[in-house]
Order: structure tokens, then sequence, then C-alpha cells
């Protein structure tokens, strides 16, 4: 019988376990990166990205910035998405009529009373103005942390990775949660709430150590686990900065 290959995923979460933070984490804002030098080096000048690029009204916020930092340095390809982009911005703009009668939405007694008000005459602008798709880096990346989640929910129980996990940080907040509502077998279940509950206890403890430690007294006595503790301790509950962007869902 053909044994069954094991999935790349599955080394890169074995071997990024023993790094500081959320797993899970590294390996996506890794794969941010590499979806926007690979974007930038090979796809922006193709009618699927134009189309794409102005459906979503250019990238997100988190992930629009992160094009200036590309590899290539591929300025001329971003500038011509952006250009068109904005052209499409402009006819829609032009497209869309909007009424300047100010009676026309002026609130009546009642909408007054009530504290509501009317639909601005300039909401269908707005409303079109509204992106038609979402950021292709999101929608990548919401690809990925799926691989990856998949991955914990079928090998958790695997003696190396369980082996690796153990001795990690865990995962953060976000992505526990994430994995929770993928999980099915009570098993694995229980393998992951004790190891991260165990986990957290540790950060915990360290964290309240350090604070009690920030006094004149104590001061030497801070160990480096301690003193990095309060930022592992924002990682830990909000994720690594930058990984859930403005269009991307936390769980």
């Amino acid at each position: 019988m053909k044994r069954e290959r094991t999935p790349m995923d599955y080394f890169e979460l074995v071997e990024t376990f023993p790094k500081r933070g959320c797993a899970l984490c590294n390996l996506l804002r890794r794969d941010e990166t590499r979806c926007i030098d690979g974007m930038v080096y090979g796809f922006m000048d193709t009618d699927e990205m134009r189309e794409a690029f102005g459906q979503s009204r250019g990238l997100c916020n988190e992930h629009g910035w992160l094009l200036k930092q590309n590899k290539f340095g591929n300025v001329l390809g971003i500038a011509k998405l952006y250009a068109a982009t904005i052209g499409e911005v402009l006819s829609i703009i032009e497209s869309t009529p909007v009424q300047s009668d100010a009676s026309a939405v002026r609130p009546s007694r009642l909408e007054r009373l009530l504290n509501t008000e009317r639909r601005g005459s300039a909401q269908p602008l707005a409303d079109r103005l509204e992106p038609e798709g979402r950021c292709m880096v999101c929608e990548r990346i919401d690809e990925r942390e799926a691989d990856y989640v998949q991955i914990i929910d079928q090998y958790l129980t695997d003696g190396r990775f369980q082996a690796a996990f153990e001795q990690s940080d865990g995962l953060c907040l976000p992505h526990f949660r994430h994995v929770l509502r993928h999980m099915t077998d009570p098993s694995r279940i229980d393998l992951l709430v004790t190891v991260q509950t165990h986990i957290w206890r540790q950060l915990k403890a360290e964290v309240e150590s350090f604070a009690a430690k920030q006094n004149y007294e104590h001061a030497d006595e801070v160990t480096e686990a301690e003193g990095e503790s309060w930022v592992r301790a924002i990682a830990g509950m909000g994720g690594e900065r930058g990984v859930f962007g403005m269009n991307r869902r936390s769980d």
C-alpha cells in the first residue's frame, strides 16, 4: 500500500513552532510577503490583475502599504495599477448623479424627534464606490490560514507535531478560536486546550512576575523571559502585528 505523503505545511508548522510567537501568525506574515512579491514580480501587467485590483479598489490598508516594501521595487507596475483604479473611481463619480437640493435630504419633524435620518442624496454614489471584491492578498492569506488550520486539526496528535507544539508559544487567541471551531475530534480538542492553557498560565505568571519587579529593589532580577512577557502577551491575545488587517476576519 502506497504511503500517504506528508503535506509540506506540516513541516512548515513544525519548523516554525520553535520561533517566538504564534506559528500561524508567523507563517502568514511570511506568506503575505511572498504573495505581494509574487504579484509585483509576475502579475502586475495582466488583464486579470487590473480587473481584480479595480474591483477591490486596490489593496486593503495593511497590504497596500506593504507594496511599498516589495523586494523587486516594481514601482512602475504599482503606479499603473493604481492609476487605473483611480480612473475607475473617477468614472463612477462622473456617472453617478448626486442630489444637490438640500431640501431633498432635510429630515422630517418625526425623523428629528426619533433621532433618525434619511439616507442622504449622496448615498448611491457612496454605495457604488464600495469595493466589489476583497483585497486579493487578504483572500490569499485566508486560504493559507485555512490550510494551516487543517494541518493542525489533522496532525496535532502526531508525535513529532505534538512535541513541537508543546514546546512553542502556542497559538494567539484569534487563531486558537479559529482552530477550535474547526476541530471535531474530542481527543484533539482536549489536547489543544490542555497545551494552550498551560502555555498561557506560564505567560501569565511571567507577566505578573515582571509587573511585581517594577521597582528599584527588584529591577535587576527581571529575567529575559519576564522582560519581554508583556509584548508576548499583546501578541498572544491579539495576534502578531498586522496579521488581522482591516479586511481580514480573526476567526
